[in-house]
């Protein structure tokens, strides 16, 4: 009888022993799914760009913001325009035009990872200011032009 409760009160403590083992096992990984260390967080960061459009439609807006005259190279930024984009010195989107000049306020999401990691997640245009209309460029006159003939 002495063996047959020893063999209950071992086994009975066998079981207390895994379900805590199991309970401190699970208690741990969702601590660690939890944490705030271990997660990407998202960064909003308001950034703006001043240049020349090259294209707007109600939706788009693409701005040249450097040029080298040197090499004959443009750096140009494409940005969707948010819903309820604010225009600032002009009444409407259909009133800017290819060749104006703009300061261009746009929204940067970024996804930080605990290693140090930087990832794009999006750009929207939240502001378009006017700065000035394009430079008039004089029209060019059709240069006299020979055909040569093989009379």
């Amino acid at each position: 009888m002495v063996n047959l409760d020893i063999k209950r009160k071992l086994s009975a403590a066998m079981v207390l022993a895994f379900f805590l083992a199991f309970y401190a096992g699970t208690a741990g990984i969702v601590l660690a799914q939890g944490s705030s260390k271990d997660e990407a967080k998202r960064v909003n960061v308001i950034k703006e760009v001043n240049g020349e459009i090259s294209w707007i439609n109600k939706s788009n807006i693409s701005v040249i913001f450097q040029r080298d005259d040197e090499t004959g190279t443009e750096s140009e930024m494409l940005l969707p325009l948010a819903p309820g984009i604010k225009i600032a010195h002009k009444r409407s989107i259909s009133q800017l035009s290819r060749g104006d000049m703009v300061r261009v306020q746009y929204e940067e999401v970024i996804e930080e990872t605990p290693e140090g990691g930087r990832t794009l997640i999006s750009r929207k245009a939240k502001m378009i200011t006017f700065l000035r209309a394009a430079d008039k460029k004089p029209e060019q006159r059709p240069q006299d032009t020979k055909v040569l003939s093989s009379e």
